[in-house]
């Protein structure tokens, strides 16, 4: 039986970290670019500090999102496992809810007034 067995290799995994974070700021150099212009400004360079949470030395930074899909602004296409708060419960920008906010913002207003409205219950 091997003698190491069972031991970690901590020089090692500490190796193949500094090697995938690398790895990941060479794939990801605008979303660098935009948590370095939001450090500038925001409390952890980012609007919630759970975002600046991430495995890398810099959270991704969001383009689009459809469905249960999500593009970073470096281009790269994702499937969101979390697909966060919103998202989880009909996926990124259904075209039944894109149409319900688009009348609810350009026919009736309102979209923040902190109300309940009559609709909220009926569906």
């Amino acid at each position: 039986m091997d003698a190491r067995a069972g031991t970690v290799d901590r020089p090692r995994l500490d190796d193949l970290l500094a090697r995938e974070r690398e790895r990941f700021a060479e794939l990801h150099p605008r979303s660098a670019q935009a948590y370095a212009a939001g450090c500038r400004n925001l409390f952890g360079g980012v609007p919630m500090t759970w975002m600046n949470k991430a495995a890398g030395a810099f959270p991704l930074y969001l383009d689009a999102a459809r469905g249960a899909r999500v593009r970073d602004v470096d281009g790269l296409q994702y499937v969101d496992f979390a697909l966060g708060d919103t998202g989880a419960t009909a996926g990124h920008s259904p075209e039944p809810v894109v149409a319900a906010v688009r009348r609810r913002i350009e026919q009736q207003g309102g979209l923040t007034a902190m109300m309940p409205t009559e609709n909220a219950a009926s569906r």
